[in-house]
């Protein structure tokens, strides 16, 4: 068999026949699978759609029948893909495709990634609904079409052409020209430097002609037309099979509808047209934007309500708050809540007696200060209130311990009551954030917390003990 000629017709398929047929497996046979790899000439599929037939019910509801369609089947092909199972058409020359509504997105990954065609001249996908060129690196195309002379992608939906040029050398020597029908797409802007790079590539035409052009004052439109207007440039003979540009017509905006290009220049533009329509649009784009942006930061404050207040208090964003309390109010610096079993350390660093560098402040710790006959809840309280900044030595011991889980409370509510600057936080090891709980996990993100293991450890801790001083 030397021609396949299949035109103007609708194949049917059963989804659920389909999908239990994918589920299978089946490797079909080269012979099959392949057809008439060996003797096929011209392959004319034109205007040929596949349409699944289902009945919705509870295994398949329209939902369910759009994944399968994005994801199942295109998953099946790739897994087809990776057999390696291979087509090597070494006589087709002539591809025709055209005119189909129902082409898939990962088509083009069909007709590639399964055959070789090294004798295929000519390529026919127009009036398809392409909205991309396919195969956006070139290269590509020299790999599975070496003799490749003519690409029809006209009449489809296709909107920009620059990556074309982006990855393959044109000037490297070719056997064929290839020529691309782009025309009657919609491609809105034609860059002046893809014209450039176009003319010096003498193995590629690009034929981009009757599409929707914008003629709006923009920079890309300016540029186009000191192109269009080069007479200089136009005499040369590597210039002249785009001669086409200077007759396309603009689609917009309406007061140029239907002007050839050569008809403009930057100059005439008329920018005042499109600068009325941009000084209304301003106050409406700026009022949206406002919108949006308070919406957004109701919900953000909502979400993160005391995140942000601890960051509000962190950076003294309201300096009047009663939270900034004079020094002579309080009667210690820092009340130091620590589990039993970091006591060595906690005496080495916050005792008088053991620490120069801290002396000139006044801690309360629970072994020294703690009143004889109050509760241990009344004493925590008290020591809280009475002391300007709460430090929190967080170890692992530290959330073991109940009474230490209150004293962090018990600050951590303060903070937010007086919004002051609170609390300190000095980590004493690493931590599984799974045992931390979520006030802590707010400190944590929100607070600059000081390791123990700091080599500015002290300088840190006194500069945050100086904070809140008046």
């Amino acid at each position: 068999m030397q021609v396949l000629h299949i035109e103007n017709v609708e194949f049917i398929i059963d989804l659920q026949k389909f999908l239990t047929f994918l589920e299978r497996r089946v490797i079909w046979p080269k012979h099959i699978f392949c057809f008439k790899e060996d003797t096929i000439r011209r392959l004319v599929l034109k205007n040929v759609s596949y349409i699944f037939d289902y009945r919705e019910s509870d295994t398949l509801n329209s939902s369910y029948v759009r994944f399968i369609l994005n994801e199942v089947i295109p998953k099946a092909i790739y897994d087809i893909n990776k057999l390696e199972l291979r087509c090597n058409y070494q006589k087709l020359r002539e591809i025709d495709l055209s005119i189909s509504s129902t082409r898939s997105s990962g088509y083009m990954f069909m007709l590639t990634g399964f055959h070789i065609y090294p004798e295929l001249q000519t390529l026919n996908l127009s009036y398809s609904g392409i909205k991309q060129i396919p195969l956006k690196n070139f290269h590509q195309w020299r790999f599975y079409f070496q003799n490749l002379s003519f690409l029809d992608l006209s009449y489809n939906n296709i909107e920009e052409i620059d990556y074309l040029l982006l990855d393959h050398d044109w000037n490297v020597k070719e056997e064929r020209t290839l020529y691309v029908n782009i025309s009657h797409n919609n491609i809105t802007q034609i860059r002046a430097e893809i014209v450039e790079k176009l003319v010096n590539f003498p193995h590629l035409f690009l034929n981009f002609s009757y599409n929707p052009i914008n003629c709006s004052c923009t920079e890309v439109m300016e540029t186009l037309l000191r192109l269009v207007n080069n007479k200089a440039k136009w005499s040369q003979t590597k210039y002249r099979p785009y001669l086409f540009l200077l007759d396309m017509e603009c689609e917009y905006p309406k007061h140029f509808k239907g002007r050839h290009l050569k008809e403009l220049s930057s100059e005439n533009l008329h920018c005042q047209f499109d600068r009325i329509d941009i000084l209304i649009l301003e106050p409406v784009i700026f009022l949206s934007v406002f919108v949006l942006i308070l919406i957004m930061a109701i919900i953000f404050l909502t979400k993160y309500k005391e995140e942000v207040e601890i960051l509000f208090i962190r950076f003294n964003v309201f300096p009047s708050c009663v939270g900034l309390t004079r020094a002579e109010e309080k009667v210690y610096d820092a009340f130091v809540a620590y589990s039993s079993k970091d006591t060595d350390w906690v005496r080495s660093v916050f005792e008088r007696t053991n620490s120069n560098v801290l002396q000139q402040f006044n801690f309360c710790m629970h072994h020294n200060d703690f009143v004889p006959g109050r509760t241990i809840h009344q004493n925590i309280i008290n020591s809280i209130q009475l002391s300007r900044h709460t430090i929190i030595i967080l170890s692992n011991h530290f959330l073991q311990s109940a009474y230490c889980m209150y004293e962090f409370q018990e600050a951590y509510k303060q903070s937010l009551e007086e919004s002051t600057c609170l609390l300190i936080l000095v980590l004493m090891e690493e931590i599984p954030k799974g045992s931390l709980t979520r006030e802590l996990k707010t400190c944590l993100r929100t607070l600059n917390y000081i390791k123990k293991t700091d080599s500015r450890f002290y300088s840190k801790l006194q500069s945050a003990l100086a904070s809140n001083l008046q």
